[in-house]
């Protein structure tokens, strides 16, 4: 499927969602999104927006949020993989921090 066609369907999918979610939840994923775009937060890009969006869902919108609260075990939340976690890691260690302490 070209491009172009897959944008427009995950478009008309994501207006459907939200026209049947319930608002509080559809609320807390608009915010989520709008919070990810915002600046203020330092996680970086390279973990991609699902995992920037369930971490700022969460409430974790900087590496030393994700140090502190990560610190017994990677992140379990639904977007976070492997590949986030590594990336998330090896920003900490950038920064004198650590994923697991």
């Amino acid at each position: 499927m070209p491009r172009e066609e897959t944008e427009d369907l995950n478009a008309l999918v994501r207006a459907s969602w939200f026209s049947r979610a319930p608002k509080r939840l559809a609320a807390s994923l608009a915010a989520a999104e709008a919070a990810a775009d915002a600046p203020g937060g330092d996680l970086p890009v390279g973990i991609d927006r699902p995992a920037t969006q369930a971490l700022v869902g969460a409430g974790v919108t900087t590496l030393k949020r994700v140090a502190r609260h990560f610190r017994a075990e990677p992140p379990a939340l639904h977007g976070v993989g492997p590949r986030a976690v590594r990336v998330l890691s090896e920003a900490l260690e950038q920064r004198g921090l650590a994923l697991r302490g």
